[in-house]
């Protein structure tokens, strides 16, 4: 097999097939890569952008808001992100989420993942149920005039 790498280091196109080692790389190469790693690191971006493990290091802990709403935390090393409430929810009853379970923000804010804001639901119809009675109770309040829709926005009327 023909080496993968010309004399001066750069990769020789059609070469590679997959199974196929890639053969040795020049010194040349190596130095290349070296210098990229250095100055992407140096840049804070954690790598060269290619292959597994590459990018920004996260610690355990670090937490960001996903597209819903919800706040994700990471809570091992080698693991994926986690929802925020479900663990804060495990950490509380003592043991994982069962499959089915689903954990309830009483006050609709997804980002409020503080115990008091939090229900567990034995199943999706009982999250449900909840989410039912949250209507018929909003409607009660409708109907009693504690709660007024005004031009789009609806108001609480202390």
């Amino acid at each position: 097999m023909t080496p993968y790498y010309d004399e001066d280091g750069r990769a020789k196109s059609g070469q590679f097939r997959k199974g196929q080692s890639q053969g040795p790389r020049s010194d040349k190469h190596r130095a290349a890569l070296s210098e990229a790693l250095k100055r992407s690191w140096a840049r804070g971006r954690g790598g060269l952008g290619f292959g597994k493990g590459s990018g920004v290091v996260r610690l355990v802990g670090h937490t960001y808001v996903n597209r819903s709403g919800y706040v994700m935390v990471k809570v091992a090393e080698r693991a994926p992100y986690r929802l925020q409430h479900a663990v804060v929810m495990e950490s509380v009853i003592g043991r994982p989420l069962q499959r089915g379970e689903t954990v309830h923000h009483v006050d609709g804010d997804r980002a409020n993942n503080d115990i008091g804001n939090l229900f567990l639901c034995r199943d999706g119809s009982h999250h449900n149920e909840v989410h039912r009675s949250q209507d018929r109770a909003f409607r009660a309040l409708l109907a009693a005039g504690l709660v007024r829709f005004v031009d789009g926005v609806y108001e609480a009327i202390l």
